[in-house]
């Protein structure tokens, strides 16, 4: 059985963008300041595009147009994980913490692995 990569870029973004997302959830029960309620909608917001991004979606490739390859879609990785990276330091609480930090790093991780996923495979790691 050959190996396909599609297949291994679809399961990572849809576990990228989940995990992610249970980070901005939690935020909001971490505390309740305006701040925190906005940074934790937008990490919704900009997490969830990820998801029709797997899907080819049309709307997705006409208006998002930098996470139609992989490079630009490590590079949007890349930037959410930079942010909750960021996120866990400003967070009292031990486990969502630490948890944002891991989530952190593994998101700056897939980042640049998929930078380096486009350059050694190009376009056929992703589905058409």
């Amino acid at each position: 059985m050959a190996f396909d990569k599609t297949v291994v870029t679809k399961i990572t973004t849809l576990g990228v963008a989940g995990i992610t997302l249970a980070v901005a959830i939690w935020g909001f029960f971490e505390e309740i300041t305006l701040n925190n309620i906005m940074i934790c909608i937008n990490l919704i917001i900009i997490s969830m595009v990820l998801l029709p991004s797997e899907f080819q979606v049309a709307w997705i490739k006409d208006g998002f147009g930098l996470i139609d390859n992989l490079f630009g879609r490590g590079i949007y990785i890349f930037f959410i994980g930079s942010w909750v990276f960021g996120l866990h330091s400003r967070y009292s609480g031990a486990g969502i913490s630490t948890y944002a930090f891991i989530v952190g790093i593994i998101d700056l991780c897939v980042g640049v692995l998929y930078v380096i996923f486009y350059f050694a495979f190009g376009d056929s790691a992703q589905p058409k």
